[in-house]
């Protein structure tokens, strides 16, 4: 087999209860030759406006607790009546661990500086640090700051907790605007079954669905 390991993945939703910011995506992902690789695309909104990325990912280990990745995005963005356009965004990430159980990571979002539409509008730049502490694979724990170039920092903070070899449960908290998230992993054999639901400040609740499949 060309990869050591195949994963495939889907995901869907609606964003605030709202069939107009109803999200869905797939994967790929597989490692080869030392190097995690994954493929994919998702979608969110309707008929009149809809707003699509494709990406590609690679990463791969450099030292003992040093891993990098870069992301190639391409967004495509269509409105009814005004047109389509597309744009190309460059991701970097790391994790970098510090000790046995904790782990430094972080990720510097569209570093290119892209712009989409006839106005040039710029897209969001992001950049991210974070926490990861992983005392067992019963728990995960995680705090992370991430900053946006148009709006405030947000600090974002959960766990995993794995209450049986096959079942776990998983809750965060994020700051500006206040969101509350809580949701579930089922673990059969090498399926894996997910949903989760955060809520919002002002807004209604959103939900989302996962189903992810192994192959070894």
């Amino acid at each position: 087999m060309l990869f050591d390991k195949i994963n495939f993945g889907i995901a869907w939703g609606e964003k605030f209860d709202l069939k107009a910011l109803s999200h869905r995506s797939a994967v790929v992902a597989g490692t080869f030759n030392n190097w995690n690789l994954s493929a994919g695309a998702s979608m969110i909104g309707d008929k009149l406006y809809s707003e699509t990325i494709w990406g590609i990912v690679g990463g791969k280990q450099i030292k003992e607790r040093l891993i990098l990745g870069v992301s190639i995005m391409v967004y495509d963005l269509k409105i009814k009546q005004y047109g389509q356009d597309t744009s190309v965004g460059i991701n970097l990430g790391w994790r970098a661990g510090l000790n046995e159980n904790i782990s430094w990571f972080g990720s510097l979002r569209n570093i290119n500086a892209p712009t989409i539409g006839q106005s040039n509008e710029l897209l969001p730049q992001v950049i991210s640090s974070g926490l990861l502490y992983d005392p067992s694979e019963k728990l995960n724990l995680i705090v992370e700051w991430e900053q946006e170039t148009l709006y405030e920092s947000r600090i974002k903070f959960g766990g995993q907790f794995m209450l049986m070899p096959w079942f776990g449960v998983f809750t965060g908290h994020a700051s500006s605007p206040g969101q509350l998230t809580l949701g579930f992993n089922v673990d059969f054999k090498n399926i894996k079954i997910n949903y989760a639901f955060s809520t919002h400040s002002y807004l209604d609740i959103s939900h989302y669905m996962g189903v992810g499949i192994t192959l070894r």
